[in-house]
């Protein structure tokens, strides 16, 4: 026979910060690993969702072996109810079982509806199990909302277990203190009922949950470490394109420097190659004055030497070598020379 405690808070979400997340989720998963063994669920707690226990309840029934269950210390609330669908229930006698009405928050007609019915569905089920039907009727339709608290004998009385066990010296030392521990959850239970139905209580409530959801949903938005590597990695790629855009351009714009000098460079040659083809028709036209220049010197001569046959050329233009010249010629060498001076004057 497979042993599975049920031990805690009937939720799967823990209730106002109590039990833990998830817990009826492996209570199922424990219940489907067994098998076709038959299963001894052993059963200390103070209740808590009815909704959550009715999923133990579902995978109790689709369990193909036999369920028996066993009453460590308390059953109370939903953990009281869950009995009603053991195949054999036990308890030790300093065991403590409480049954009550099933509890909303709602004051929705169509909510109390539902509550109403699921009340007349356990009180069906204790009665149909054998339990005192007077009694059921009284716990699950009666007026009120009371809790009825059962020790393992008076539950055993009623027909709610079948078997009673009795502690050792050991157990009956841990038992001492189940009086404080039902005097506990008889609180508990007390202040719950206060929160059921008290419309200001249900308001604080409903404030606190949605503080914890806003938690919730700001410790998902708190980054991982993965989003933070991420995070800087995105940045020095934005970074990295940055500063390759920036070398872009500025190669882009040194090309373009270097064009805009390719030009200037160009048309100031250019510029100059004109001026020397400027200069060089400038030489040529003078090298052309000087030649005519020449040449009208030379014709002067030849028409000189035709007109005087004693004329010898003035040292001006032969040189220093001439000697003996008559005074006539010598006014007439005068004025020749005085001519090709003034040719040179305006060759110049």
């Amino acid at each position: 026979m497979k042993e599975i405690r049920l031990y805690g808070i009937i939720s799967n979400e823990g209730f106002l910060g109590a039990g833990e997340n998830g817990y009826i989720e492996r209570i199922a998963n424990e219940i489907k690993a067994v098998g076709n063994e038959d299963i001894n669920l052993r059963i200390n707690t103070r209740g808590g969702s009815v909704f959550d226990g009715f999923a133990i309840i579902t995978n109790l029934l689709e369990h193909p072996g036999k369920v028996n269950m066993q009453v460590d210390g308390s059953a109370l609330s939903m953990g009281g109810t869950i009995l009603a669908y053991a195949n054999n229930a036990i308890a030790y006698d300093f065991a403590k079982i409480m049954l009550h009405k099933v509890h909303t928050y709602s004051d929705n007609p169509d909510d109390l509806k539902q509550v109403d019915s699921m009340n007349q569905e356990f009180a069906g089920l204790f009665k149909a199990k054998g339990v005192d039907a007077d009694l059921m009727d009284e716990i699950f339709l009666g007026e009120g909302n009371k809790d009825y608290w059962f020790t393992a004998q008076g539950a055993k009385d009623i027909g709610l277990i079948d078997e009673v066990l009795n502690s050792n010296q050991e157990q009956k030392l841990a038992a001492s203190n189940t009086d404080i521990m039902s005097k506990y959850y008889e609180l508990i239970n007390q202040k719950r009922e206060v929160i059921m139905f008290d419309k200001e209580e249900k308001k604080s409530l409903q404030e606190l949950k949605d503080q914890v959801q806003e938690l919730i949903e700001l410790k998902a938005d708190v980054p991982t470490m993965e989003k933070v590597t991420n995070l800087v990695k995105e940045e020095m790629d934005k970074i990295a394109e940055d500063v390759n855009q920036a070398n872009q351009d500025k190669a882009d714009e040194t090309a373009t420097l270097n064009q805009d000098s390719e030009d200037k460079i160009s048309e100031t040659l250019q510029n100059i190659s004109g001026n020397i083809d400027s200069l060089a028709d400038t030489v040529k036209e003078q090298s052309e004055r000087i030649a005519a220049l020449d040449k009208k010197i030379e014709n002067t001569i030849a028409a000189i030497k035709e007109v005087a046959t004693d004329f010898v050329v003035p040292e001006a233009v032969l040189g220093p070598e001439i000697t003996d010249v008559p005074q006539s010629k010598i006014v007439a060498d005068k004025r020749l020379s005085d001519e090709i001076n003034k040719f040179n004057e305006e060759r110049k």
